[in-house]
Protein backbone atom coordinates (compact mmCIF):
# COMPACT_ATOMS: atom_id res chain seq x y z
CA UNK A 1 0.00 0.00 0.00
CA UNK A 2 1.50 3.32 -1.11
CA UNK A 3 0.88 6.33 1.14
CA UNK A 4 -0.67 9.31 -0.56
CA UNK A 5 0.87 12.78 -0.54
CA UNK A 6 -1.79 14.11 1.82
CA UNK A 7 -1.10 11.34 4.31
CA UNK A 8 2.64 12.01 4.27
CA UNK A 9 2.00 15.72 4.64
CA UNK A 10 -0.21 15.03 7.69
CA UNK A 11 2.51 12.89 9.29
CA UNK A 12 5.10 15.60 8.67
CA UNK A 13 2.83 18.28 10.15
CA UNK A 14 2.28 16.15 13.26
CA UNK A 15 6.04 15.73 13.63
CA UNK A 16 6.56 19.47 13.27
CA UNK A 17 3.80 20.27 15.74
CA UNK A 18 5.26 17.82 18.26
CA UNK A 19 8.71 19.35 17.78
CA UNK A 20 7.35 22.87 18.33
CA UNK A 21 5.62 21.91 21.57
CA UNK A 22 8.63 20.00 22.88
CA UNK A 23 11.06 22.78 21.96
CA UNK A 24 8.98 25.63 23.37
CA UNK A 25 8.19 23.70 26.58
CA UNK A 26 11.82 22.65 27.06
CA UNK A 27 13.01 26.26 26.61
CA UNK A 28 10.51 27.55 29.18
CA UNK A 29 11.68 24.92 31.69
CA UNK A 30 15.29 25.85 30.98
CA UNK A 31 14.54 29.51 31.74
CA UNK A 32 12.98 28.66 35.11
CA UNK A 33 15.82 26.25 35.88
CA UNK A 34 18.29 29.04 35.23
CA UNK A 35 16.47 31.46 37.52
CA UNK A 36 16.18 28.97 40.39
CA UNK A 37 19.77 27.82 39.92
CA UNK A 38 21.19 31.35 40.01
CA UNK A 39 19.05 32.38 42.97
CA UNK A 40 21.39 30.77 45.52
CA UNK A 41 24.51 31.85 43.66
CA UNK A 42 25.79 28.25 43.36
CA UNK A 43 24.71 25.68 40.74
CA UNK A 44 24.60 22.28 42.40
CA UNK A 45 24.96 18.95 40.60
CA UNK A 46 21.21 18.21 40.64
CA UNK A 47 20.29 21.48 38.92
CA UNK A 48 23.06 21.01 36.35
CA UNK A 49 21.86 17.48 35.52
CA UNK A 50 18.26 18.68 35.15
CA UNK A 51 19.31 21.54 32.84
CA UNK A 52 21.36 19.27 30.58
CA UNK A 53 18.56 16.68 30.50
CA UNK A 54 16.10 19.33 29.29
CA UNK A 55 18.72 20.51 26.80
CA UNK A 56 18.70 17.03 25.22
CA UNK A 57 14.91 17.26 24.86
CA UNK A 58 15.43 20.59 23.10
CA UNK A 59 17.82 18.96 20.64
CA UNK A 60 15.26 16.22 19.89
CA UNK A 61 12.64 18.89 19.25
CA UNK A 62 14.93 20.72 16.82
CA UNK A 63 15.62 17.45 15.00
CA UNK A 64 11.90 16.81 14.55
CA UNK A 65 11.29 20.39 13.37
CA UNK A 66 14.12 20.36 10.81
CA UNK A 67 13.30 16.90 9.38
CA UNK A 68 9.57 17.59 9.16
CA UNK A 69 10.18 21.07 7.68
CA UNK A 70 12.45 19.71 4.95
CA UNK A 71 9.92 17.00 4.08
CA UNK A 72 7.00 19.47 4.01
CA UNK A 73 9.00 21.84 1.78
CA UNK A 74 9.80 18.92 -0.56
CA UNK A 75 6.10 18.01 -0.81
CA UNK A 76 5.29 21.62 -1.73
CA UNK A 77 7.83 21.52 -4.53
CA UNK A 78 6.59 18.13 -5.73
CA UNK A 79 2.94 19.21 -5.71
CA UNK A 80 3.77 22.50 -7.43
CA UNK A 81 2.82 24.73 -4.44
CA UNK A 82 5.99 26.79 -4.55
CA UNK A 83 4.07 29.98 -3.77
CA UNK A 84 3.67 28.77 -0.16
CA UNK A 85 7.41 28.15 0.19
CA UNK A 86 8.30 31.73 -0.84
CA UNK A 87 5.80 33.46 1.45
CA UNK A 88 7.44 35.90 3.95
CA UNK A 89 6.08 34.06 6.99
CA UNK A 90 7.37 30.70 5.71
CA UNK A 91 10.85 32.06 4.96
CA UNK A 92 10.96 33.96 8.26
CA UNK A 93 10.01 30.77 10.09
CA UNK A 94 12.98 28.98 8.54
CA UNK A 95 15.22 31.87 9.61
CA UNK A 96 14.03 31.51 13.22
CA UNK A 97 14.65 27.74 13.08
CA UNK A 98 18.22 28.41 11.91
CA UNK A 99 18.76 30.89 14.80
CA UNK A 100 17.40 28.28 17.26
CA UNK A 101 19.86 25.68 15.95
CA UNK A 102 22.79 28.11 16.31
CA UNK A 103 21.76 29.03 19.87
CA UNK A 104 21.41 25.36 20.78
CA UNK A 105 24.98 24.79 19.64
CA UNK A 106 26.19 27.81 21.65
CA UNK A 107 24.41 26.60 24.80
CA UNK A 108 26.39 23.39 24.98
CA UNK A 109 28.31 22.58 28.17
CA UNK A 110 28.79 25.30 30.77
CA UNK A 111 27.40 28.03 28.47
CA UNK A 112 23.93 26.75 29.29
CA UNK A 113 24.14 29.03 32.36
CA UNK A 114 24.89 32.15 30.28
CA UNK A 115 22.16 34.71 30.96
CA UNK A 116 22.28 36.42 27.53
CA UNK A 117 22.25 33.25 25.43
CA UNK A 118 19.50 31.77 27.60
CA UNK A 119 17.34 34.90 27.39
CA UNK A 120 17.85 35.34 23.65
CA UNK A 121 17.01 31.67 23.03
CA UNK A 122 13.80 32.07 25.04
CA UNK A 123 12.78 35.14 23.01
CA UNK A 124 13.58 33.38 19.71
CA UNK A 125 11.56 30.30 20.67
CA UNK A 126 8.63 32.50 21.65
CA UNK A 127 8.69 34.28 18.27
CA UNK A 128 9.03 30.95 16.41
CA UNK A 129 6.08 29.45 18.29
CA UNK A 130 3.84 32.45 17.52
CA UNK A 131 4.79 32.52 13.83
CA UNK A 132 4.14 28.79 13.57
CA UNK A 133 0.71 29.01 15.23
CA UNK A 134 -0.67 32.09 13.47
CA UNK A 135 1.28 32.03 10.17
CA UNK A 136 0.34 35.63 9.30
CA UNK A 137 0.17 36.77 5.72
CA UNK A 138 2.26 39.93 5.86
CA UNK A 139 5.48 41.48 4.67
CA UNK A 140 8.99 40.68 5.80
CA UNK A 141 9.48 44.19 7.26
CA UNK A 142 6.48 43.81 9.56
CA UNK A 143 7.79 40.43 10.68
CA UNK A 144 11.21 41.94 11.43
CA UNK A 145 9.59 44.73 13.48
CA UNK A 146 7.54 42.17 15.34
CA UNK A 147 10.64 40.09 16.04
CA UNK A 148 12.66 43.10 17.24
CA UNK A 149 9.92 44.30 19.60
CA UNK A 150 9.35 40.79 20.95
CA UNK A 151 13.04 40.09 21.57
CA UNK A 152 13.68 43.51 23.16
CA UNK A 153 10.67 43.29 25.46
CA UNK A 154 11.46 39.71 26.48
CA UNK A 155 15.10 40.53 27.26
CA UNK A 156 14.04 43.50 29.43
CA UNK A 157 11.69 41.30 31.43
CA UNK A 158 14.29 38.53 31.55
CA UNK A 159 17.07 40.69 32.97
CA UNK A 160 14.64 42.24 35.45
CA UNK A 161 13.85 38.74 36.77
CA UNK A 162 17.55 37.88 36.87
CA UNK A 163 18.22 41.05 38.87
CA UNK A 164 15.35 40.42 41.30
CA UNK A 165 16.27 36.78 41.90
CA UNK A 166 20.00 37.41 42.18
CA UNK A 167 21.70 36.03 45.31
CA UNK A 168 21.69 38.56 48.13
CA UNK A 169 24.96 39.01 49.93
CA UNK A 170 24.65 39.88 53.61
CA UNK A 171 27.41 42.16 54.83
CA UNK A 172 28.14 41.32 58.44
CA UNK A 173 29.28 44.18 60.66
CA UNK A 174 32.58 43.20 62.25
CA UNK A 175 32.50 43.11 66.04
CA UNK A 176 34.86 45.53 67.80
CA UNK A 177 38.08 43.93 68.85
CA UNK A 178 38.45 44.01 72.66
CA UNK A 179 41.54 45.89 73.84
CA UNK A 180 43.55 43.67 76.12
CA UNK A 181 45.59 45.34 78.93
CA UNK A 182 49.30 45.61 78.35
CA UNK A 183 51.07 43.13 80.54
CA UNK A 184 54.58 43.94 81.87
CA UNK A 185 57.31 41.87 80.34
CA UNK A 186 58.21 38.83 82.31
CA UNK A 187 61.74 38.66 83.77
CA UNK A 188 64.08 36.37 81.95
CA UNK A 189 63.93 32.92 83.35
CA UNK A 190 67.03 31.02 84.26
CA UNK A 191 67.43 27.86 82.38
CA UNK A 192 68.93 25.15 84.59
CA UNK A 193 70.43 22.43 82.60
CA UNK A 194 70.87 19.07 84.17
CA UNK A 195 74.50 18.24 83.43
CA UNK A 196 75.09 14.52 83.85
CA UNK A 197 77.69 13.75 86.49
CA UNK A 198 80.45 11.28 85.77
CA UNK A 199 79.93 7.97 87.51
CA UNK A 200 81.88 7.55 90.80
CA UNK A 201 84.46 4.86 90.96
CA UNK A 202 83.53 2.10 93.40
CA UNK A 203 85.46 2.06 96.72
CA UNK A 204 87.81 -0.89 96.75
CA UNK A 205 87.04 -3.24 99.60
CA UNK A 206 89.77 -4.94 101.62
CA UNK A 207 89.70 -8.65 101.30
CA UNK A 208 88.91 -10.40 104.57
CA UNK A 209 91.94 -11.68 106.48
CA UNK A 210 91.77 -15.43 106.76
CA UNK A 211 91.63 -16.67 110.39
CA UNK A 212 93.81 -19.42 111.64
CA UNK A 213 91.51 -22.14 112.87
CA UNK A 214 94.23 -23.67 115.08
CA UNK A 215 94.33 -20.70 117.48
CA UNK A 216 91.50 -20.42 120.05
CA UNK A 217 89.26 -17.41 120.10
CA UNK A 218 90.04 -15.22 123.16
CA UNK A 219 87.11 -13.26 124.52
CA UNK A 220 88.30 -10.38 126.73
CA UNK A 221 86.91 -10.41 130.24
CA UNK A 222 84.86 -7.54 131.51
CA UNK A 223 86.71 -5.42 134.09
CA UNK A 224 85.39 -5.88 137.61
CA UNK A 225 85.35 -3.17 140.19
CA UNK A 226 86.56 -4.33 143.50
CA UNK A 227 85.32 -2.38 146.46
CA UNK A 228 87.76 -2.79 149.37
CA UNK A 229 85.82 -0.74 151.92
CA UNK A 230 82.06 -1.12 151.58
CA UNK A 231 81.45 1.56 154.22
CA UNK A 232 82.99 4.16 151.89
CA UNK A 233 79.90 3.86 149.72
CA UNK A 234 76.95 3.88 152.08
CA UNK A 235 74.43 3.58 149.29
CA UNK A 236 75.55 0.15 148.30
CA UNK A 237 74.05 -2.84 149.96
CA UNK A 238 76.50 -4.70 152.16
CA UNK A 239 77.07 -8.38 151.69
CA UNK A 240 77.57 -10.33 154.84
CA UNK A 241 79.89 -13.28 154.50
CA UNK A 242 79.49 -15.97 157.01
CA UNK A 243 82.71 -16.63 158.91
CA UNK A 244 84.32 -19.90 158.20
CA UNK A 245 87.01 -20.04 160.92
CA UNK A 246 87.21 -18.92 164.53
CA UNK A 247 89.62 -16.10 163.69
CA UNK A 248 87.20 -14.69 161.13
CA UNK A 249 84.40 -14.97 163.71
CA UNK A 250 86.41 -12.99 166.30
CA UNK A 251 87.34 -10.32 163.84
CA UNK A 252 83.72 -9.90 162.89
CA UNK A 253 82.45 -9.59 166.47
CA UNK A 254 85.10 -7.11 167.54
CA UNK A 255 83.83 -3.54 167.66
CA UNK A 256 85.41 -1.18 165.25
CA UNK A 257 87.65 1.47 166.75
CA UNK A 258 86.87 5.04 165.89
Amino acid sequence: MVLSTDTLTLVFYIMQQLGMMLGFGAEVILLFTYLFGKRNGVINDTEDRIAHGIYRVLLVALFLIVISGVCITATYFVSGQTNIVFQPAYLFKWALIAIAVVLAILLRGARIWNSFFEGFAGANWGALFLIHIFAPITTILILLDFYGILVSGFLCIWYLLVFILRPKLEVATPAPTPVSPIKPPLPPQKIIMDVPRPPMAPTPQKPPVPRDSSQPIVIPAMPQRIILDPEALPGLPTIRVMPKTEQELEQQTQPSTP
